[in-house]
């Protein structure tokens, strides 16, 4: 378990397999300049053993620098099957993004997922997510996006689109549902800030009631949301964190 710290100017904030990571703060770091730009940092670097379900929420991520991932998480890792995901309530902003990485996936029908859900980033001009193609035979049984806020000047066409040569992550069913995308300057408008870390200020605002009911998954951190607030029962949630 690694929860309710406070981790900064660091090249690598949390790497290993933790099956809770939740209430931490990731801020304010930049690559080391010991490494050759090849290399990247991440404030979680995180890897699935079989038969693992690790859970990654009510998290705080900002200001990190180009090189930076927020978080690199691989469900499949050195051929783990049966491994499971759920990343939910977390908010991010100023650089890096959420990457599920298909590397050394090596078995077929692998049963690996990801769940993301009610999720706020801003991605300014970069992408919120994004699935990682490594190029391997097989891939990612299924990553399922759900009442995430997404505010990103940049997210065009297939916005879980990312390989490093190329091309998309091609995991056997993606789910994009009840997402909201608003460009920066729409997402201002209607009093998307920092100050709130971007969270609505009205009734009208367009992540209100934008999401899908998830009660039926019976996660308890889930049925709440990131302030403490508890989403209804029935009836529709809000999009974001």
């Amino acid at each position: 378990q690694v929860s309710n710290n406070y981790l900064t100017n660091c090249s690598d904030m949390s790497i290993g397999n933790a099956a809770l990571i939740f209430g931490n703060t990731f801020a304010n770091s930049k690559n080391s300049f010991q490494q050759s730009p090849v290399f990247h940092p991440n404030a979680i670097w995180h890897n699935n053993a079989s038969g693992q379900t690790t859970y990654i929420y009510n998290n705080v991520f900002h200001d990190f620098d180009a090189q930076y991932q927020l978080m690199l998480i691989h469900p499949g890792w050195n051929g783990a099957t049966n491994s499971s995901y759920y990343v939910y309530n977390n908010v991010w902003w100023n650089g890096a993004r959420l990457n599920v990485d298909e590397a050394t996936i090596n078995v077929p029908n692998s049963n690996t997922y990801a769940y993301v859900f009610n999720n706020t980033c801003y991605g300014g001009a970069g992408v919120c997510m994004g699935i990682i193609d490594r190029g391997q035979t097989y891939h990612l049984t299924s990553v399922v996006a759900k009442n995430n806020h997404w505010i990103s000047d940049s997210w065009t066409g297939n916005g879980f689109c990312y390989n490093p040569t190329g091309g998309c992550g091609t995991a056997g069913t993606v789910v994009d549902a009840f997402n909201i995308t608003q460009g920066v300057a729409g997402a201002a408008s209607q009093g998307y800030a920092l100050a709130n870390q971007f969270s609505p200020t009205a009734p009208g605002n367009i992540s209100i009631g934008a999401g899908t009911n998830l009660t039926v998954l019976g996660l308890a951190s889930l049925n709440s949301d990131k302030s403490g607030n508890t989403r209804p029962a029935s009836g529709a949630w809000d999009a974001g964190a």
